[in-house]
């Protein structure tokens, strides 16, 4: 084995690459359409950040599995958000709205609706906050440490069973109603 030929492949292949990353503390790695279609959902709803960003990636830009799209693609979006905003510029709005998720939102709220958009938004943020240095956003990927993923997740988690809970009660509400009126 020749040492600075197999030194060579591996760069070349990108495995030193990934070990250096994930040595430095950051085991998660997603593409920035699977950060931003994974965690889209957790964005402070109250935040003006938040209205920059689209709802999702439109299909267009999701192909198979072609790594992710560098600074040159842009993503189109609808009405509410800025046009021409690349997928990692898109991520950085995402992760900047994640961040500063008590800073902004229950300051113009009326008395009559602050209690329940605290607890709505108690219910997006949890308890922890995820630290900025336990993010890196990459060229084509996001890198997460494994306590920012772990927090994410559980936010994640905790926001698809609100969601049900909410769908359940319309339902049943409807339900009740149309047998009330029978």
């Amino acid at each position: 084995f020749d040492r600075l030929r197999i030194t060579e492949q591996l760069r070349y292949g990108g495995v030193l690459e990934a070990v250096r990353v994930a040595r430095s503390g950051f085991p998660v790695r997603l593409s920035h359409v699977d950060f931003y279609s994974r965690y889209r959902s957790l964005a402070n709803p109250f935040s003006t950040v938040t209205a920059m960003l689209p709802f999702s990636i439109p299909a267009v830009h999701v192909n198979n599995n072609i790594p992710s799209y560098g600074p040159e693609k842009h993503v189109h979006h609808d009405n509410h958000s800025a046009p021409g905003m690349t997928l990692r510029e898109m991520c950085e709005l995402l992760l900047t709205s994640l961040w500063d998720v008590n800073s902004e939102g229950t300051g113009s709220i009326k008395r009559s609706n602050r209690l329940s958009r605290i607890e709505e938004l108690a219910t997006w943020t949890g308890k922890l906050n995820i630290g900025r240095e336990s993010v890196q956003l990459g060229l084509s990927k996001v890198f997460l440490r494994k306590s920012a993923h772990d927090i994410l997740e559980s936010r994640r988690s905790r926001r698809l069973v609100a969601a049900a809970r909410r769908l359940q009660s319309h339902f049943r509400c409807h339900r009740a109603r149309s047998r009330y009126v029978r």
